[in-house]
């Protein structure tokens, strides 16, 4: 199975979606549209943005409809066939994992930065800087 991701070069504490573009224009392909919907102030140590993202090119569908997208809550994990998993980030990047073969319920992933453990229902995705973000059933619950 050939997985193609495309990382966005974005560090998951910043949380902000940054693809590769010249003005709306996607070096990728397609354009975009983004929209500031504000910041979020979690507390006095933690603080993300809200981007509204309109991407021509994007199949999904998004919790504000077709082509648009919140890329910090729409964050996910989901399996890619046996053995893979894919991590969507809050900052929108993609992060592939693949199963540890000597022990089924933990993943790497791809570049060797991130952990995942998995159980039925949880996936806990860690770093070695100490982040932490816990996933039920596919959507996050909470960042630590």
């Amino acid at each position: 199975m050939l997985v193609s991701l495309h990382t966005i070069h974005a560090s998951p504490a910043t949380w902000t979606f940054a693809p590769s573009k010249v003005g709306r224009a996607l070096h990728d392909g397609g354009w975009m549209v983004e929209y500031s919907l504000g910041q979020v102030n979690a507390s006095p140590e933690f603080s993300f943005p809200l981007q509204l993202i309109y991407r021509n090119n994007r199949e999904q569908q998004g919790l504000f409809g077709r082509q648009w997208w919140c890329p910090q809550l729409e964050s996910a994990v989901l399996p890619r066939g046996r053995g893979i998993i894919i991590w969507t980030m809050p900052s929108g990047g993609m992060v592939g994992f693949k199963e540890d073969p000597k022990r089924a319920s933990d993943y790497k992933s791809f570049d060797g930065n991130w952990r995942a453990r998995v159980t039925a229902t949880r996936v806990d995705i860690v770093n070695a800087e100490g982040w932490k973000y816990e996933y039920s059933r596919g959507r996050m619950d909470s960042v630590l």
